[in-house]
């Protein structure tokens, strides 16, 4: 299998602003593709049956994007085959999706129908389970909220300090070194909106809490770090991004979690390399230091080192919060799970593995 072949984003995330959602963004709009919209309450098997496609046409070498839940990294939103531009998607809330076209572009497939009558019996638990959810959304969102506030804050004393020169001057060196030849003057491009990172607790790998990240599941074969000045960075991500669509390039731009608008990260398509800020796993640093102006920085820097701090540990709150609500969705899960038809799922499975292509 090779790596490059495999990529993994969150579609959509936890924000500062609430729930956002790219998944408009997984297909290619400009090429002739097809959309399978999953629907089904939880514990139907939806994210089984996007693993099990994905891993089918793995092992046959495609080209594979894995779309991960931004609340339970260990569960699919979708899946795409990026030849034939044909993607899976659970399309049930938070991230409801309708079919435009049914049959023309897209199509309906209904995993609820292999629900048990004997789901019934559990009303009462889901009922209260779907009450605790509902109060660690509304918490975390409230943290979520009050990290990107105090972020506003970190990044506009980070302002007074930085040289917009300098930043000018390093954004042309970053756009010579990494994205000189990108330049497309046959066609349109297009900037995807997705997301490399997400509010929530990562066990298996790290036991890092906070805000977590595909970075090193996508095996880029380069991670270039802009550190040293977080706001620096993302105005060389903006300036950089605004040059690649003038110049008609492909390219994803990663968003920023806690700032509407703001990028964590660019990369371009057909290059396995990643332009991020402060990857602590970076081959390559792009030094920012430099763009600070020292005395002003030193009359800030104490609030600065509280206010990231602060952000970071209202982060891991959040993400605490969301793991509660996690394990009530496993919960509920769990009610439906003994009730399912799972032959019927087996059989969808198989259908779109025969139709995928058509």
């Amino acid at each position: 299998m090779n790596v490059k072949n495999i990529k993994r984003y969150f579609p959509a995330a936890n924000t500062g602003k609430g729930f956002y959602s790219c998944f408009d963004q997984i297909n290619d709009g400009r090429r002739e593709g097809f959309l399978y919209i999953l629907k089904g309450g939880p514990g139907t098997g939806k994210s089984t049956l996007m693993k099990r496609i994905g891993k089918h046409f793995e092992d046959l070498g495609e080209a594979v994007e894995y779309f991960h839940c931004s609340s339970d990294d260990g569960s699919l939103d979708g899946v795409r085959l990026v030849s034939a531009n044909a993607a899976i998607v659970d399309g049930t809330a938070p991230h409801v999706i309708e079919a435009a076209m049914p049959g023309v572009t897209d199509i309906i497939v209904n995993l609820g129908e292999f629900i048990g009558a004997g789901v019934k019996a559990h009303k009462e638990k889901i009922t209260r389970l779907l009450k605790i959810k509902e109060g660690c959304f509304a918490a975390a969102y409230a943290y979520l909220r009050a990290a990107s506030g105090l972020d506003c804050a970190n990044m506009s004393l980070l302002k007074q300090a930085t040289n917009p020169e300098a930043v000018a001057a390093m954004a042309e060196k970053v756009k010579l070194d990494c994205f000189a030849c990108a330049r497309n003057d046959g066609g349109t491009g297009r900037e995807r909106r997705l997301f490399l990172s997400a509010v929530g607790e990562d066990g298996e790998n790290s036991g890092k809490i906070g805000k977590i990240n595909f970075r090193a599941d996508n095996n880029y074969g380069k991670v270039y770090s802009l550190n040293g000045n977080a706001y620096a960075a993302r105005l060389v991500l903006a300036e950089i991004a605004a040059n690649l669509s003038a110049n008609n390039a492909d390219f994803t731009s990663f968003c920023e979690i806690l700032c509407e608008g703001g990028r964590e990260a660019l990369s371009l398509d057909g290059e396995n390399w990643l332009l991020t800020a402060n990857a602590a796993e970076a081959g390559i640093v792009i030094d920012l230091t430099d763009t600070l102006i020292a005395d002003k920085y030193a009359s800030v820097r104490d609030r600065l080192l509280y206010g990231f701090d602060t952000v970071d540990k209202l982060l891991a709150a959040a993400a605490r919060t969301l793991s509660e609500a996690k394990a009530a969705h496993k919960e509920i899960e769990a009610c439906y799970i003994p009730v399912m038809d799972f032959g019927g799922l087996d059989r969808v499975t198989e259908h779109i593995k025969k139709t995928i292509f058509q």
